[in-house]
């Protein structure tokens, strides 16, 4: 079996990230807009900027995934997923989602969404890449700590899932970017872009 061709992502804090990452070849941008992601409030696109990027990247044939990656509060349900709306209306290709609950949500809401794991559901095996691609995920960003040994074992169990890879970045004391430790010592979660 022919191997896919590798995707080339970029990620993008500013509408200016998204004209180079685009410029130098990117096939797809991930991106935060202004809430419910883990992205720090300086590396998040206003809602206009957004539609611009969505634009942009369009006219040269890539695709926009947004981070969409943080466990959700009961109480933010109805406004992220309102916010996710107003997301799909500017143009994005993707929502990269962390809360599993939210899956099955913004299934019944955006049936027609295209839905990536996020690296920090913490994908590091077979069971777990099997539960995301029957919760109907297209893609899964696995955990950071898989070895290539790991990666081919997935691919060859769940040949049918997009899989994606992080190949820079630092790696928190926590796994998969689950981290934990900034949230226990005050009320700033870096899973909640803080």
């Amino acid at each position: 079996m022919p191997h896919p061709v590798p995707e080339l992502l970029a990620p993008a804090g500013s509408l200016d990230a998204v004209r180079a990452a685009l410029a130098n070849g990117a096939d797809a941008v991930y991106l935060g807009a202004e809430k419910f992601n883990a992205r720090d409030e300086g590396a998040q696109l206003a809602m206009d900027d957004l539609g611009e990027a969505c634009r942009l990247a369009h006219a040269r044939g890539a695709r926009i995934y947004l981070t969409f990656n943080i466990l959700l509060k009961p109480a933010e349900l109805a406004e992220s997923l309102l916010h996710l709306g107003e997301c799909i209306d500017r143009g994005i290709d993707a929502a990269i989602v962390q809360d599993l609950g939210a899956v099955r949500l913004i299934q019944r809401v955006y049936p027609e969404l295209e839905i990536h794991g996020s690296t920090q559901t913490t994908v590091h095996d077979v069971a777990g890449a099997g539960l995301l691609r029957d919760l109907g995920v297209q893609r899964v960003v696995l955990a950071r700590e898989n070895t290539l040994e790991d990666i081919r074992a997935i691919r060859a169990a769940v040949p049918e899932l997009g899989l994606e890879s992080f190949i820079h970045g630092a790696l928190c004391i926590a796994y998969s970017g689950q981290c934990f430790m900034s949230g226990m010592i005050s009320d700033r979660s870096a899973n909640r872009g803080a």
